[in-house]
């Protein structure tokens, strides 16, 4: 409950539906159902790995730099 109600005033909408997804080792996944949109949150604990969110936003960076 308390997790839900984070999620809800970090988005400022209203959680409908929060359904785990499968699929990683590192991460756990989420997807968050609102009236409006559908978010996926993505999760891992900066102990066990420091900066790898910031690594991954570079990778997508350069990615999409690449498609244009």
């Amino acid at each position: 409950m308390i997790f839900k109600q984070f999620l809800e005033g970090k988005l400022s909408q209203k959680a409908l539906k929060i359904t785990g997804i499968s699929g990683g080792d590192i991460n756990e996944v989420y997807s968050i159902e609102t009236a409006v949109n559908i978010f996926i949150l993505k999760m891992n604990t900066c102990i066990d790995f420091p900066k790898m969110f910031e690594k991954e936003k570079q990778d997508w960076t350069e990615f999409l730099k690449q498609e244009q």
